[in-house]
């Protein structure tokens, strides 16, 4: 079976594309750093996703370095700025972040991570990523729920 609009594609079974319940469409978020980057949130996107990492790690991955949350919150400024610029409301494209590490038998780790993550939101960010214990899915089901104990019923 072939994919119509997608010449040479094959699909080893029945292809369901089942038309997306979001109007227009589903929020479109785009990740990096760069101009290229930004120029998309800017034209298309419903959310950013900054990389937020030393300078050596940014250029293996080929973006700006924003290495911290003063950096992030200017990145985030002038985001805002371009959007207004273009005639978007800048409040409605959406800044996510990712949820710093979490032993949650160190108090201090998640003293840090919260106070890092409000940091953040005071600069900007109204999401957080978080990576759960992918170790199994007893594990991922006690990282969630020890999430929603320690970190959301503490904001």
């Amino acid at each position: 079976m072939t994919v119509d609009g997608f010449p040479g594609s094959r699909c080893p079974g029945p292809l369901w594309l089942q038309a997306p319940v979001q109007r227009p469409h589903p929020p479109i978020w785009i990740g990096g750093n760069g101009p290229a980057a930004l120029r998309r949130v800017v034209q298309h996107g419903d959310g950013w996703m900054p990389i937020i990492a030393r300078a050596d790690m940014a250029a293996a991955m080929r973006t700006k370095a924003i290495e911290n949350p003063d950096q992030f919150g200017d990145g985030v400024s002038a985001l805002r700025r371009r959007l207004a610029a273009a005639g978007r409301d800048p409040d409605a494209v959406d800044v996510q972040v990712v949820c710093p590490h979490l032993d949650f038998a160190d108090a201090g780790t998640v003293r840090t991570a919260l106070d890092c993550l409000d940091d953040l939101e005071k600069r900007g960010a109204a999401w957080a990523v978080v990576h759960v214990d992918g170790s199994s899915p007893e594990a991922a089901v006690n990282f969630v729920r020890m999430f929603g104990q320690v970190v959301i019923a503490q904001r």
